[in-house]
């Protein structure tokens, strides 16, 4: 059984996308991961990209999506690996060997933990920011989590931001939000992105309001007007 699924979602970054494709590629445990393309029928050069990979993608789509969270649905739906990791259009790993190591650490636990999850390298156009914090939440990007786990949870696309933060607190909810922390940085994260871009501060706020009404912390509603 193939035991990493990673999944790459993109609109209308076909610059982006190519990064993505080229640093799953340069993996050195590439043969042995399966390699999913969501594209929310872009209108640039997205598929040309795409096509020019094409042999090299196990698995593609191409339809219009809601947004990046039903577009991240549409990758746990087709996904057969073990562990899913969205690398998402734009992003990198930060080594070659990213999925070696995880493989390894795969191979250690046994199926004990339903995260595995490494450092992300936090970046403005090429310029190093920080390494993200792992608490109280982990970022997507540095999570690898297993596909029979995301396929029950799926993402609630009501968000637009905030979809990977109600993730995690549904999966503790349900006591599966299991986490093994290893020390390994595992990918270059752009914050120019939808989550921490000024530019989308309003629906940063809306998605914030939406997940405090969801879980009932008015109080957290209250002191962040």
């Amino acid at each position: 059984m193939t035991k990493i699924s990673i999944v790459t979602i993109n609109l209308n970054d076909w610059r982006g996308l190519e990064d993505s494709i080229q640093s799953v590629l340069s993996q050195t445990l590439r043969n042995q991961v399966e390699y999913i393309v969501i594209d929310g029928l872009s209108k640039d050069g997205s598929k040309d990209i795409i096509d020019k990979y094409a042999s090299h993608i196990e698995k593609v789509c191409i339809e219009k999506d809601s947004g990046v969270f039903d577009a991240m649905n549409k990758g746990i739906d087709l996904a057969m690996g073990q562990y899913i990791y969205f690398l998402n259009s734009g992003d990198v790993f930060a080594s070659d060997d990213v999925l070696g190591a995880v493989n390894r650490a795969i191979s250690d636990l046994s199926g004990q933990h339903n995260i595995i999850c490494g450092n992300v390298k936090l970046g403005d156009q090429g310029a190093f920011v920080a390494i993200a914090d792992l608490t109280p939440w982990i970022p997507h990007q540095g999570a690898f989590v297993k596909t029979e786990v995301l396929k029950a949870y799926r993402f609630d696309t009501t968000f637009k931001i905030y979809g990977d933060l109600d993730l995690w607190t549904r999966m503790k909810s349900g006591n599966d939000y299991s986490v093994l922390l290893i020390d390994q940085l595992i990918a270059e994260f752009d914050l120019n992105g939808l989550g921490s871009n000024p530019e989308y501060m309003f629906q940063q706020y809306r998605d914030r309001v939406t997940y405090y009404l969801k879980y009932g912390l008015y109080f957290n509603l209250v002191s962040s007007s």
